[in-house]
């Protein structure tokens, strides 16, 4: 189920928030995210194997070529899960677009690992 993006957010009494991501909308959240090209990225990841800590160490060692004018709010654990439920609300044309934009700004405001 998790390999398909069936990551579920509530138990299913609850209601069935699927985030529906699939590995290619997370690669490019990371590379959005990170100013990174895909070379850098398939090198981190060959390296480690995992997108999360291809993705720290394209932030913290290289590849993250993007300044930002302002310093995102740091992240907080509701803040984190607010937001995984409004990715699991977008539904519909250019939803993929949006929700690789909402993923990108997560990566940006995250820190360490």
């Amino acid at each position: 189920d998790a390999q398909t993006g069936g990551h579920r957010l509530r138990p299913d009494w609850e209601g069935s928030d699927v985030l529906g991501i699939g590995r290619k909308t997370i690669h490019s959240a990371i590379l959005e995210a990170t100013g990174a090209t895909q070379g850098q990225y398939r090198t981190k990841y060959s390296q480690f194997r995992e997108a999360s800590d291809s993705c720290v160490a394209l932030k913290e060692g290289g590849g993250f070529k993007q300044r930002l004018l302002v310093t995102p709010p740091a992240l907080t654990v509701l803040g984190v899960y607010q937001r995984l439920l409004s990715l699991a609300g977008m539904v519909g044309g250019g939803s993929e677009k949006r929700k690789i934009a909402a993923m990108a700004g997560m990566i940006r405001a995250g820190s360490g690992n």
